[in-house]
């Protein structure tokens, strides 16, 4: 409790305009947000043989670095929304860069370790790269409350009822949400079967 007391003081000073609270803000979400860079790689199956964490999470806290000094923060909520955005964009990035047609990886096949750790209510996921990227795409056009239930339950894996009380919303309303997520996300899926 106290270190959400800490990042909510961090919030603050940030919202009245103190860089130095953003970074700091950064600095103490640092473990957060790398959980949530390894969870969210392990969504895309064969970029695993060609990046680590490491990788993905400096250049998506550079990218996250840079939003803030565009962005004004105006809650945590948005804070952590923001760094999942960056970290999402930043995966797909290095997706179009190694299995592009150029890409090093575009020829070469990768087995996929990682199957068993892919969400299962989300159905079967396409074996294919474009159906991947079809899949983090769709992520990028639902709108921004569901985008919020998405990086809460599917990327950080948080308990349905913990996400209602973040988000500050009905239990029920939660999961008329992700099941209306689930039905447009598993067409996506289903697309590429």
């Amino acid at each position: 409790m106290e270190a959400e007391t800490r990042l909510a003081s961090l919030v603050a000073k940030a919202q009245a305009g103190d860089r130095e609270a953003v970074a700091e803000l950064i600095s103490h979400s640092i473990d957060r947000l790398y959980i949530l860079t390894r969870r969210m790689l392990q969504t895309f199956p064969r970029l695993h043989r060609w990046e680590e964490t490491d990788d993905v999470f400096q250049n998506a806290m550079i990218r996250l670095q840079k939003a803030l000094e565009q962005i004004q923060i105006e809650s945590l909520k948005h804070f952590y929304n923001l760094a999942a955005l960056q970290i999402r964009r930043e995966l797909l990035e290095m997706n179009r860069v190694h299995f592009g047609k150029f890409g090093i990886g575009a020829n070469h096949k990768s087995t996929n370790v990682y199957q068993k750790s892919i969400d299962a209510e989300l159905g079967h996921p396409p074996e294919e790269l474009e159906g991947w990227l079809r899949f983090h795409q769709a992520i990028e056009s639902l709108t921004h409350d569901e985008q919020e239930v998405v990086n809460l339950l599917y990327y950080q894996g948080v308990r349905q009822e913990e996400a209602a009380k973040i988000l500050d919303m009905p239990y029920r309303t939660l999961k008329r949400i992700w099941h209306s997520i689930r039905y447009k996300l598993h067409g996506v899926l289903d697309e590429n079967q």
